[in-house]
């Protein structure tokens, strides 16, 4: 136990620590940048979209009014024009917004090549729009389809595009000319606003080329809170040495870890207008109650961890009840000239399969992640940095193993100081042992009655494997093993 080691030993799991997180840190920046690549905007590029949001917004219900009043438009905006005057303003501010912070090379800094870009995002989403409306007019039918099937296809331009023209009867074809009439028309407003994004005119011998420039102001800005960003996701991992107790200078929280930054409070959507009140209250009260949940010593249960790695590698659907197996089922092809009927359960089946196929393959990899974290973790000290979220509930900020985890994350971690059972707490063991088998909805004395005549005082969890079924194997395992040894013990009291 902490409080037992000599000087020394402290000193040495505090370095492990310190090496431990310095490591999650530069593993939190890669993941950040490898995020960057797949999202359509940066978490500093949404918060300056944010920003700027309602000013582009606004602009651009003026104009979709000055247009509805008859005023001309440049790029053919008869094909254009039902897209850009039906659909929502704060929509089209984000696609333009997008598009211009994401401008980085001199390439797609082209005026001309921006406004294709955005006037192809503009025409997918006015087609998707259409599928819609469509469908709404078909589901008072009963000839439509349900809403997860916009979200399947939403991003997915051949199927959107494939789907409008059917329902349709035709499909929206823009030429370059009118591509760049809605694109160019929306970019340039932006322009006007001055904020943040510049018409540069570029001359060479034989043309003239209109680029977009972000202005150094706007530059700076991204560079700095995307640095930001990077360090505010490190991979948490649990401590080797107790984290520093939060304590509050006005509206500043400073603690946790030693060298990772974490969120002492945690704020979500509109919560965040609380932020600023912050600094006139003191809620050192709150942060004391953090700091004795988070210096409460643990240590890994490896009983637990050595029976979760043999049922990881077993892969074998007998235990899908704590770690999944990757299904082998695979959909026999379809007939040909089956019915439209059949070709429908036919789809659902695959979808179905394909569907579990994922799932379980994602929980699989987030408990190899846990075990992996947890073999690092044998034989050290373990504690667990707690932040608070708006309503004030705590929670630990580790990732991957933490006590408020899934069954075999909860069953993969045990108190490091132990306490004698004493005259009840053999009678709890079994009623938690219950709870964990699913019988938590009878009394504590019907609980006991049913741990008793089920298991009795020598359970065997290796070789009666009933226990696979129960609502938290994991966590059941773990206390039928402590209830156990303390009947064999001859005097569970102690």
């Amino acid at each position: 136990m902490w409080k037992e080691l000599s000087e020394e030993e402290k000193t040495k799991w505090t370095a492990v620590n310190d090496e431990m997180e310095l490591k999650s840190i530069d593993k939190g920046v890669d993941r950040f940048r490898r995020a960057l690549e797949n999202m359509e905007l940066s978490p500093a590029s949404r918060s300056m979209v944010s920003k700027k949001i309602q000013m582009v917004s606004d602009a651009i219900l003026e104009d979709q009014q000055r247009m509805l009043g008859g005023m001309a438009a440049a790029g053919r905006p008869a094909t254009w024009g039902p897209a850009y005057l039906t659909m929502g303003a704060d929509k089209l501010a984000l696609m333009t917004l997008a598009t211009l912070i994401k401008i980085e090379t001199s390439e797609s800094g082209k005026l001309t090549h921006a406004a294709n870009t955005l006037a192809g995002r503009i025409k997918l989403e006015h087609e998707l729009e259409e599928i819609q409306r469509i469908n709404r007019i078909r589901s008072k039918e009963d000839r439509g389809f349900s809403r997860n099937m916009i979200d399947k296809i939403r991003g997915d331009k051949s199927k959107i595009r494939k789907l409008f023209k059917k329902m349709n009867g035709k499909s929206i074809r823009w030429t370059l000319t009118q591509s760049l009439g809605i694109g160019t028309r929306l970019i340039m407003l932006v322009c006007r606003l001055g904020i943040g994004f510049e018409l540069k005119l570029v001359r060479d011998k034989k043309r003239t080329v209109y680029f977009i420039e972000k202005t150094d102001d706007v530059k700076d800005k991204l560079e700095e809170m995307t640095s930001f960003c990077e360090l505010m996701l490190p991979a948490c991992s649990p401590m080797t040495c107790p984290p520093v107790p939060w304590t509050q200078d006005g509206k500043d929280i400073k603690g946790g870890y030693r060298f990772n930054l974490v969120e002492p409070i945690k704020y979500h959507g509109v919560s965040g207008h609380h932020r600023p009140d912050l600094g006139n209250y003191d809620i050192g009260y709150v942060l004391r109650a953090v700091n004795a949940i988070q210096n409460v010593e643990w240590r890994i249960d490896t009983e637990t961890l050595a029976l979760a790695t043999r049922v990881f590698h077993a892969n074998n659907p007998r235990f899908d009840g704590l770690i999944p197996s990757v299904p082998s089922e695979e959909l026999p092809p379809i007939s040909k000239g089956a019915s439209r009927e059949e070709i429908k359960v036919w789809r659902q089946k695959r979808d179905a399969i394909k569907s579990a196929a994922q799932t379980a393959v994602s929980k699989r990899i987030k408990a190899f992640i846990a075990i992996k974290e947890a073999e690092t973790l044998v034989g050290k000290p373990v504690f667990f940095v707690h932040c608070l979220d708006w309503r004030g509930r705590i929670y630990p900020a580790s990732t991957a193993v933490h006590p408020q985890g899934s069954d075999m994350c909860k069953a993969l971690i045990q108190y490091a100081e132990g306490r004698p059972l004493g005259s009840n707490g053999l009678r709890e063991l079994k009623i938690w042992a219950a709870g964990c088998a699913g019988q938590d909805k009878i009394s504590f004395d019907d609980r006991v009655k049913w741990w008793d005549t089920t298991w009795g005082d020598h359970p065997d969890v290796e070789n009666d494997m009933r226990w696979l079924e129960y609502d938290d194997p994991f966590l059941f395992a773990q206390v039928a093993r402590d209830i156990a040894r303390a009947t064999a013990s001859g005097d569970p009291t102690t």
